[in-house]
């Protein structure tokens, strides 16, 4: 479950049109992949199974760690494609998720002789992104009780201001029946006077 990290060696290069990070706000931002160790076992992997821009699933993935002698948990590779899916159809590339597995492992968790732990690494990033999704989860649902609650005092406001106008509007009808009243008792006192 160990791969050397010169085995796992991957030049990086800024990719500005990189269109499948927008959803990712606190994760690293996975640059393309450009070239694997000719000696890593990931590259025989997605040379063997012509997964070099490929879009895998979990079942895909799981039978080609499988073949290198990995056995990530399931649940943790579900959850990361289906967190980096952006089409709902489960599938991601290949180079993608592991670059977003290399680049979201937290460097604490790199072993002392400079391995990089794939197996490891993706529990640890599933970890993370089930922290964040559920952080952003209740700072969503709090927004929402946030907007439903001004939009109840915003209807006791429209309430309020109705009941208002209509005591306004009864004063309004009571002082033009006394001026009515007043004219007729007038002529009325006209008439007798």
């Amino acid at each position: 479950g160990v791969v050397t990290e010169s085995q796992y060696n991957i030049s990086q290069t800024d990719s500005k049109d990189d269109k499948t990070v927008g959803r990712h706000r606190r994760f690293s931002s996975c640059a393309s992949i450009q070239e694997l160790d000719p000696s890593n076992p990931l590259t025989q992997l997605i040379e063997d199974l012509a997964l070099d821009g490929a879009d895998v699933d979990l079942a895909l993935l799981k039978t080609a760690f499988s073949m290198i002698g990995l056995e990530p948990n399931e649940e943790d590779m579900e959850f990361i494609v289906m967190y980096l899916c952006t089409d709902d159809s489960g599938f991601v590339d290949f180079r993608y998720f592991l670059q977003f597995v290399q680049e979201n492992y937290e460097s604490n968790h790199i072993a002392d002789d400079n391995a990089f732990d794939l197996v490891n690494a993706i529990t640890d990033v599933a970890n993370q992104l089930r922290i964040y999704v559920r952080d952003e989860n209740r700072r969503k649902e709090q927004q929402q009780k946030v907007k439903e609650r001004l939009l109840k005092k915003e209807k006791l406001n429209d309430k309020d201001k109705e009941k208002h106008e209509l005591e306004e509007l009864t004063k309004e009808e009571k002082r033009l029946e006394a001026l009515r009243l007043r004219e007729k008792a007038k002529r009325y006192a006209g008439r007798t006077g």
